[in-house]
């Protein structure tokens, strides 16, 4: 049997070797799995068969090109999916239950499981088939409870991590029929920023665990016995598991490396900082320093880069302004400079021989100015930080890695316009509740979705537009669009009236949520200083920038005019930008930038504080130009100063093994407080502050809650910065502190949460509050009116008759009752997905994923059945009959997979 197993494996991994030369440019997507679970199948005496649920992802990238080339066993689902057992995603989110709690989850299932029945058994004949079916899953429940050995002890999250993470595991997976298909030991592998504010890690398949390792580490020989920043090493060797959109060519011996260019100066902020007791305290210094890294994730890459195609793989970055780049311990913008025109110009101005002329690097790196086709800062090339672990310079180590790779950089993205139109953006409730608006104020901002939502309920060809717009595989809107261009008569029947109440229910609870649409705004790229940078890799550090204080140059709207801008994470006041557009020539000149670019300043003024911490490896701000949002920010500029982080780094030493892994990943797990948990904490707080400052007039309280908001601001920096640096605190403790604070503790949250919270029970913890987004939920309740009446039709007046469609009596009532046997297993899927993830953006992939594949795999046994005109008339006649509880969903069923069948028996009209 071992022997059958092996070879299978190989002509598997043979098979996956092949197809990766076809499909280079395929994502892989691959089991998603919970810890607890594979211990159940490790450890219980019952054993826990492994779904293979296919709900995790390797994306493109430089690293899925890499495991290709090393033999990644890869197999096409008839889904057109491609997927691979090679390496896993694990989650820790349950803890290993004991016995009497197993037996409860048990019974609990049986107890759902009648209760279906018992709804079921009111129409017992149609739905005996299922009826069958769930007594069958009962048994199956009653005989796994019977199994269950009454020693099993829980075992907690953080046991189990240590366990897994100390002496890997073997899966062996089987099929639907429990039959043996393969069987792999895995190692633990690495994981993304992102994987590890959620806890949760990839394991590899042992047979390619040590060449991918010592490849993401670019071979360097950490020792195992010495301490070291683990937190960054885990982060930096995971830049080329990013996702690309494709790659370029550029030869690191024409990248000139020059030192990070800083600006220390003195600003008025709020100070956050660890008291004495070892608690966040807050602090006003009218002269808090600063030191402002100018250039952080910035390079500036020549022109021909961006001009031609044959060294970029993806066309579609031809002519950008910038592209985000990935490499080995390597993250970059690379902004689009007609950089040799502006250093020979440069030579000229100077009276220096430019076919001679040296530019001088870090470490007495010496290029010749004609071979220079990208500057970049240690900022960076992570890799530096390293530098300690090879022998030479570091530099040079790096390059022979790239070269020996192919000098592929991969790229990530793009500066990119808006999908919402023209210089139109969308804000966020973060945004508008930190702004001192009036409640009429709010109602102009609110006046282009005000205007939308009366135009979706009273204008039929709006609405189409929006559902067009909307359009996806999973939902029926390109159905009903098919429909109406068919037969308009479709808008009055229920079926269609319902879908529309329900579509412009959940845009005007969208606009409740803050997402304002807002004409004159757009998402913009940073860059920071790049005439400086120029001029310091030339050798002139005198060279003083155009731009000064809160100065910024863009070519999306007018110069010599004031601009708000908001980068996310938001949370208060004092992130609003106010900035001043001011054209510079040498700008234009010298580089290629975009209307979806801007270029800031942080010399002298702390424009990187402001927007919550902000660097120059790709982050975006919206810049709206509208007069109310401008205004409230003028109000406010001087009364709500800057936060500043002086928070000491986590001083916690580790070791590169997997026991040092496991007590980083505990850490860090411990502090996964979503990212939307601090901001809503703020915003919380936000709102009453609001309150006391314009109805109370309670200053003591104001102050209080601006503290509040000012550690949220620091603290949402640190919890998106965590994968990478730790800080001293218990950030889980601090978050609870806050909530726990006698103004919050207890207190009504404002009305918007109940369209911005996870919890389910928020209806019952909220009142109005003074602050702008209840001003919108006022605003939205006192001028959305209800649609006008357009008449009813019945569904079944817009069929065709038999004579019609030409079709007799003749029916095929085996193919009806499996088609809808199907649909109904298809529905229950459905269902349990829902049932099975918690409604929070975390898990918002994976069930999205999930819902595809069981979405996917219907279509394909719909497509199996050929369905007669005849036949279709008579399902028609039951969804008319109100045969199925998702009637839209099974008629969208067939219309994807028999659509002339389907839309021929509309009459035209």
């Amino acid at each position: 049997m071992e022997k059958t197993l092996e070879l299978k494996m190989k002509k598997k991994l043979a098979k996956g070797k092949r197809r990766s030369k076809i499909d280079n440019v395929n994502n892989v997507y691959i089991p998603s799995l919970e810890a607890c679970d594979i211990y159940s199948h490790l450890h219980r005496e019952h054993k826990f068969n492994i779904d293979m649920d296919y709900l995790g992802m390797v994306p493109y990238s430089l690293e899925l090109a890499k495991l290709r080339k090393e033999g990644l066993s890869t197999q096409k689902l008839k889904i057109n999916k491609e997927v691979s057992r090679d390496i896993i995603n694990v989650k820790f989110d349950i803890s290993v239950k004991d016995s009497s709690q197993l037996l409860d989850d048990i019974e609990s299932k049986i107890l759902s499981q009648k209760d279906k029945i018992a709804n079921l058994e009111k129409e017992a004949e149609a739905n005996r088939g299922e009826i069958e079916k769930i007594n069958k899953y009962i048994e199956e429940l009653n005989k796994e409870g019977a199994k269950l050995s009454t020693n099993y002890q829980r075992v907690s999250l953080n046991d189990l991590r240590y366990m897994l993470y100390k002496d890997g595991i073997t899966i062996n997976w089987t099929d639907s029929k429990n039959n043996l298909v393969d069987s792999i030991e895995y190692c633990i592998y690495k994981r993304s920023s992102a994987k590890s504010r959620v806890g949760e890690i990839l394991m590899i398949n042992k047979k390619l665990y040590d060449v991918m390792c010592k490849w993401s580490k670019m071979e360097i020989e950490f020792p195992v016995d010495k301490n070291i920043d683990l937190a960054s090493l885990s982060a930096y060797e995971s830049l080329v598991s990013s996702t690309i959109k494709g790659k370029v060519k550029i030869d690191p011996k024409n990248i000139l490396l020059i030192d990070d260019r800083f600006s220390e100066f003195t600003y008025p902020a709020n100070v956050i900082y660890v008291n004495g007791k070892g608690e966040l305290g807050v602090r006003v210094d009218e002269k808090a320093k600063f030191n402002n890294n100018l250039f952080d994730g910035q390079s500036i890459l020549d022109s021909r880069y961006f001009e031609i195609t044959k060294d970029i793989e993806a066309n579609s970055f031809k002519n950008k302004g910038c592209i985000l780049l990935r490499n080995h311990f390597f993250k970059s913008l690379a902004i689009n400079c007609n950089l040799q025109e502006w250093l020979r110009d440069y030579a000229e101005e100077k009276n220096i021989d430019f076919d001679t002329w040296e530019l001088e690097g870090l470490n007495k790196q010496r290029i010749r100015a004609s071979k220079v086709h990208m500057i970049t800062t240690p900022s960076s090339l992570k890799a530096l930080k390293f530098s300690d672990y090879v022998d030479g310079e570091m530099f040079e180590y790096w390059k022979k890695v790239v070269k020996d790779d192919g000098c592929q950089f991969g790229i990530v993205k793009s500066e990119s316009s808006s999908k919402l139109g023209v210089k139109i953006q969308q804000m966020s409730y973060q945004m508008v509740n930190s702004l001192d608006l009036s409640k009429d104020e709010v109602k102009k901002l609110a006046q282009k979705e005000l205007t939308y939502i009366d135009e979706l309920k009273n204008n039929i060809n709006v609405f189409m537009e929006h559902l067009d717009k909307t359009k996806n595989d999973m939902n029926t809107h390109q159905m009903w669009i098919d429909i109406y261009k068919i037969n308009k008569n479709i808008v009055k029947t229920e079926t269609f009236r319902k879908l529309r109440a329900r579509e412009i229910n959940g845009y005007v609870d969208k606009v409740k949520s803050g997402k304002l649409r807002i004409d004159g705004a757009e998402y913009c790229t940073m860059v920071g200083n790049p005439m400086l940078m120029l001029n310091i890799a030339a050798g002139n550090i005198e060279y003083v920038d155009q731009l000064q204080g809160n100065e910024m140059y863009t070519t999306l709207f007018e110069t010599d005019k004031e601009y708000v801008g908001f980068r996310n994470p938001h949370t208060a006041q004092s992130n609003v930008f106010l900035g001043y557009n001011k054209k510079v020539k040498d700008i234009d000149t010298y580089f290629n930038l975009t209307d979806n670019m801007i270029v800031m300043n942080a010399v002298k003024y702390p424009t990187l504080d402001i927007l919550s911490g902000s660097d120059y490896d790709s982050d975006s701000i919206c810049l709206f130009d509208n007069e109310i949002i401008l205004n409230a920010s003028r109000k406010m500029q001087g009364k709500y100063i800057v936060c500043q982080n002086d928070i000491e780094s986590d001083k916690t030493e580790y070791k590169l093994s997997n026991h040092s892994f496991a007590e980083l990943d505990s850490t860090l797990s411990k502090s996964k407080i979503n990212i939307g948990t601090i901001v809503n904490c703020g915003q919380n707080a936000l709102s009453k502050y609001w309150k006391a400052i314009h109805n109370n007039k309670d200053k003591v309280a104001a102050r209080e809650l601006m503290e509040i908001i000012s550690k949220m601001t620091i603290l949402s920096g640190i919890s998106i910065d965590s994968a990478k640096k730790l800080y001293a605190i218990d950030l889980d403790g601090e978050i609870k502190k806050a909530l726990k604070h006698p103004l919050l503790k207890g207190e009504k949250k404002p009305n918007f949460f109940e369209y911005v919270s996870e919890d389910n029970k928020i209806k019952e913890k909220i009142e109005h509050h003074e602050c702008p987004m209840d001003y919108l939920i006022q605003v939205i309740h006192e001028n959305v009116e209800n649609a006008e009446s357009n008449g009813n039709v019945e569904l079944a007046d817009l069929f065709k008759s038999k004579e019609e469609l030409g079709i007799g009596k003749k029916e095929n009532n085996k193919q009806i009752l499996e088609i809808e046997e199907k649909f109904c297993e298809y529905v229950n899927k459905i269902a349990s997905i829902h049932a099975m993830y918690r409604d929070s953006e975390r898990e918002k992939k994976a069930k999205n994923t999930h819902q595809d594949n069981v979405h996917q795999y219907t279509k394909l046994s719909f497509f199996k059945k050929k369905v007669e005109p005849q036949t279709m008339y008579n399902l028609m006649q039951r969804v008319v009959k109100g045969r199925y509880k998702e009637s839209a969903r099974f008629m969208n069923m067939l219309y994807l997979t028999h659509q002339g069948t389907f839309l021929d028996m509309f009459k035209s009209c």
